[in-house]
């Protein structure tokens, strides 16, 4: 029926009709566009809540000595046996506590001698080195490093004894020195241990060696990635 035709009554359609077919038409044309829109974006993984903090591992035993006290029962240690190797024990950590010292005291004293030859290359005039020889001539009597004059092989200028912790020998780190000395507290306490105690005493020793590295290998790793 065409809006403000004339019915066949005679009478035309009402006003109210005509608003109600033009809601009708408005509504058809938007229910198109509703449905074209698209759903809302699920949640990324940006937006998900982290991971727990992983756990620090359990404190490992202070020595050898110690990984084998802590299992007595097993091993059916007798408090004579513990009190022996208990005092063997703190005598290990004094000499470790030497140790550290000395090995401070061996790290300040490089440093010191390479601040000493660092000031002297640069208070050198141009064209001289330290010492008198000239800055690409050479040491009279053989050159530098030679028999006859220079420094000696392996020794920087103001090292004492030509010592660096370069020249130190492989395998003495201060790690290597308090394995060391770990070791031999060990094989101390052996004599104390019966027959039956000696390989799963051993065993649990080294088993706490293999912990103890991996420890360090982990925090090596974590310190270079910071």
């Amino acid at each position: 029926m065409i809006i403000g035709q004339t019915t066949p009554g005679g009478s035309k359609a009402r006003p109210e009709g005509r608003l109600i077919i033009l809601a009708m038409l408005a509504l058809g044309a938007s229910l198109p566009a509703c449905a074209d829109e698209p759903p809302p974006p699920a949640a990324t993984a940006a937006t998900a809540a982290p991971p727990p903090p992983a756990k620090a591992p359990p404190p490992l035993p202070r020595s050898s000595i110690a990984a084998v006290v802590q299992h007595r029962g097993e091993l059916g240690l007798t408090d004579q046996q513990i009190d022996a190797m208990e005092t063997r024990d703190r005598e290990r950590e004094e000499e470790d506590r030497a140790v550290r010292a000395d090995d401070e005291k061996r790290r300040k004293a490089a440093q010191e001698a390479a601040q000493s030859g660092a000031n002297a290359r640069n208070a050198a005039p141009p064209g001289r080195m330290p010492g008198g020889g000239m800055r690409g001539g050479g040491m009279p009597g053989g050159g530098m490093g030679g028999p006859h004059g220079g420094h000696p092989p392996g020794g920087g200028a103001g090292t004492p004894q030509g010592e660096s912790l370069e020249d130190r020998p492989q395998g003495d780190s201060l790690e290597d020195r308090l394995d060391a000395d770990d070791t031999k507290a060990y094989l101390d306490i052996e004599d104390l241990l019966t027959p039956a105690q000696r390989e799963p005493a051993r065993e649990i020793a080294s088993d706490f060696r293999a912990q103890l590295y991996d420890r360090r290998q982990q925090q090596r790793h974590g310190a270079g990635a910071r």
